[in-house]
């Protein structure tokens, strides 16, 4: 069974293709908000962090990173010359949060707002006034919703319509756990208020959970 999954701020659309039906079912789901957040008040911030090991090779006594040997460059070699790349910017961007992979995603407004993400950090910073607000984790950001502290795969993107940001991040590794954290800023400042919600991992209640969450918006 396939299912696409659709949500506003508020509703949530499951569209369910039963094996064996042409047309699929709907089931709706609204969402209330759960909660308001301000970003540059939260100041009591652990910053859990989330430490994903490799297993170890056989009989290896302990766990170690594997990583495979430099394999030969066997493709052509550049040009003698090359165009100088063109630099906008240059900064210090979002610090690594010890989580493998990183799961790095950015947003930019038209007012120049930097909202970067990673496992497990929010950055925020001004391209015109070059100033960085404090690195926040998703652990604070999400903590009015959240006292599990197993966020991850965090996505963040700007809507130009309507000037604002909106930011995801999924929690729980198992179906009992899982869920969708979703936050819109109310301005078109990212160090101030932000609208959260929260949408089950598991609508369904198949024993399945949430992964690999992507963004999208339509006018």
């Amino acid at each position: 069974m396939k299912f696409a999954v659709f949500f506003t701020p508020l509703i949530l659309v499951l569209l369910l293709p039963e094996l064996g039906l042409s047309q699929a079912k709907s089931k709706v789901f609204k969402i209330e908000r759960s909660a308001v957040v301000t970003y540059s008040a939260q100041s009591l911030d652990f910053e859990p962090k989330l430490l994903i090991r490799e297993m170890p090779r056989h009989s290896s006594e302990k766990i170690q990173g594997q990583y495979p040997n430099a394999i030969e460059n066997k493709f052509a070699p550049p040009p003698a010359v090359l165009p100088k790349p063109l630099l906008g910017q240059s900064f210090f961007a979002n610090p690594w949060g010890v989580s493998t992979p990183n799961d790095n995603d950015m947003a930019i407004s038209d007012s120049g707002m930097i909202v970067s993400v990673v496992n497990t950090n929010i950055y925020i910073k001004d391209i015109k006034t070059n100033s960085v607000s404090p690195n926040k984790s998703l652990a604070a950001f999400t903590s009015p919703v959240n006292g599990r502290h197993e966020e991850f795969d965090p996505k963040v993107i700007y809507d130009p319509q309507h000037n604002r940001f909106v930011l995801v991040c999924l929690v729980g590794f198992v179906d009992s756990t899982s869920k969708i954290i979703v936050g819109f800023s109310q301005s078109a400042d990212p160090n101030g208020a932000w609208n959260l919600y929260v949408l089950p991992g598991n609508p369904l209640n198949n024993s399945l959970w949430t992964d690999y969450p992507m963004l999208s918006l339509s006018k």
